[in-house]
């Protein structure tokens, strides 16, 4: 068997054009069976409590990420003292120039339509060993048209 080295141009062209499709093709089975990052319910709540804590002015935006209706105040979903107190905290945390690194660390199934996710914020303070960390339970559910919206939100501290 002879080989042609170098490849001649046609045949590079010829493998070029078979390597894209297979990675499109891998590309489309991968997304196919994922789950859209911001259908997901975790990610709804981890988006919910950064934006709570990040950019409190913007309700339009707060609204949409919890499904709440136009003339409700999202902040009204903090449920507890707890939480309201965590979230003036952490804003106070951000106006001095910490920055805050949110995460999800739980998600829990209570049934099929209601599910409760652990946010994490944690922030480290210049001079201080160990980093600091504020908790919060996002209460998730599904409605009647399979959306799913924030129901209330505790903290966990």
């Amino acid at each position: 068997m002879v080989y042609d080295w170098p490849m001649s141009r046609r045949r590079y062209q010829r493998y070029g054009r078979i390597a894209a499709w297979c990675l499109g093709a891998l590309v489309l089975w991968g997304l196919a069976g994922c789950k859209p990052f911001w259908i997901a319910p975790e990610g709804r709540a981890q988006d919910f409590i950064e934006t709570l804590v990040t950019q409190p002015v913007d309700t339009q935006k707060l609204r949409d990420l919890a499904h709440v209706a136009p003339d409700r105040n999202p902040e009204d979903l903090l449920d507890d003292l707890s939480a309201r107190i965590a979230v003036d905290f952490l804003r106070a945390k951000q106006a001095q120039g910490l920055v805050l690194d949110f995460a999800r660390s739980d998600a829990r199934q209570i049934n099929t339509t209601r599910r409760m996710v652990t946010v994490r914020v944690s922030y480290r303070q210049p001079g201080a060993p160990a980093n600091g960390e504020v908790r919060f339970q996002v209460q998730v559910e599904k409605d009647n048209q399979g959306q799913w919206h924030i129901a209330r939100v505790t903290g966990d501290n």
